[in-house]
């Protein structure tokens, strides 16, 4: 079966979309008889596997380059929409783990619906995305199957776009497999990061409104002086879009070396950072998934994520919910972790890692090539 792909979300730093869909290509080349093709925005190419599970990436093409400048995004959609319709006509099926194929074309598609947030909360995205979005909603409605990643984002989906719960197949994420792996040299890797081990709380994600920084920043500057100064807050993350709306506080609070943003962390430091943080702090309040929140888990530490989503959904009971927007609740979930000591904690950190460990990409890719079968048999009924 030949599956394709498009290859140029696979490069430079990758948010969370780039990383699914490199991990879900890598595990089912090795583990089942796929055989993917990426679309460079010019022509669908096979995908060279080397090692087990890793994969040569495509380079990328010069447009998908210039597509990065904003006004630039609209033409680049035109151009690839244009080549898509030539080049898909090789594989037997389009996965498309963003959401949409560039175009409609003969062939049948798999649309990934990581969440809806661009229609529950259309202010959080770029206006250009939300109304691609917007003009292509009819095709979620007629695919004959919606892949998405949680049970969360399955209801909303239904919720939103009116499609029936009997056409979406949820698959999980897994957690990366390099953050499973023991982390050696971490006290030397902490201390380039002038970080000590289990002294500091962490954040982790795309610096965007939904993610709402302004509430943690805001918890953690009432605590206690001497907290704040043993204890810094760090936010990992490449820019992205929006007003984050961080309070006034903010800068102040960098100045003293109690807040710093690290902007993007290459994976060799931040297995160190999931694993050694005194708690790890996730208050985005929309999410079709989180997967900075397992990562976290398999990686021992004990998650503190926003009430009544799909990260509460991924903490599941080794978690602690809280009120997305309350930062007196955040800012006592901190000093509660300090206090009970859930760095030091072997059994929950033992605890921890086996949940996290339990959302597997070996499982994805298995339910991912079911999905792939379902698909061409309803296309074939059709």
């Amino acid at each position: 079966m030949i599956v394709g792909f498009d290859g140029t979300i696979l490069h430079g730093p990758k948010t969370g979309i780039g990383y699914y869909t490199q991990l879900l290509i890598q595990h089912l080349m090795a583990e089942s008889d796929v055989v993917v093709h990426t679309y460079d925005g010019l022509r669908m190419k096979p995908l060279r596997p080397l090692s087990a599970p890793d994969i040569a990436l495509p380079p990328v093409s010069l447009r998908a380059r210039l597509s990065r400048i904003g006004p630039a995004r609209s033409v680049w959609r035109f151009y690839k929409a244009a080549g898509f319709r030539r080049a898909s006509r090789g594989v037997d099926l389009f996965h498309a783990t963003n959401f949409l194929p560039p175009a409609i074309s003969s062939v049948p598609t798999l649309p990934l619906i990581h969440d809806v947030s661009h229609l529950r909360h259309p202010e959080w995205h770029p206006i250009e995305r939300v109304r691609w979005l917007e003009a292509r909603a009819e095709e979620f409605r007629k695919a004959p199957l919606i892949n998405t990643v949680s049970q969360f984002s399955a209801r909303e989906i239904t919720a939103t776009l009116g499609v029936p719960a009997e056409k979406i197949r949820v698959t999980y994420p897994g957690v990366n497999p390099f953050y499973l792996l023991p982390a050696y040299n971490y006290e030397e890797l902490l201390k380039t990061a002038d970080l000590r081990a289990g002294e500091f709380f962490l954040c982790v994600g795309t610096l965007e409104p939904r993610k709402n920084l302004a509430t943690a920043i805001q918890a953690y500057d009432g605590l206690p002086l001497s907290t704040k100064s043993r204890f810094p807050l760090i936010i990992v993350g490449p820019a992205g879009w929006g007003d984050l709306k961080l309070p006034e506080i903010t800068k102040n609070l960098e100045r003293q070396g109690q807040l710093r943003f690290m902007g993007y962390v290459e994976e060799r430091l931040m297995r160190v950072l999931y694993r050694h943080c005194t708690a790890f702090l996730y208050p985005s309040s929309y999410e079709g998934f989180g997967m900075p929140v397992s990562e976290a888990m398999a990686s021992g530490s004990r998650p503190v994520v926003a009430r009544g989503g799909a990260t509460e959904e991924v903490a599941g009971e080794p978690g602690l919910a809280i009120e997305a927007f309350d930062p007196d609740a955040w800012g006592l979930a901190m000093a509660r972790a300090i206090e009970e000591g859930w760095y030091r904690d072997a059994m929950r950190r033992q605890q921890l890692m086996e949940v996290g460990s339990r959302f597997s990409w070996s499982n994805n890719a298995r339910q991912t090539r079911q999905s792939y079968d379902e698909l061409l048999k309803e296309t074939t009924l059709r």
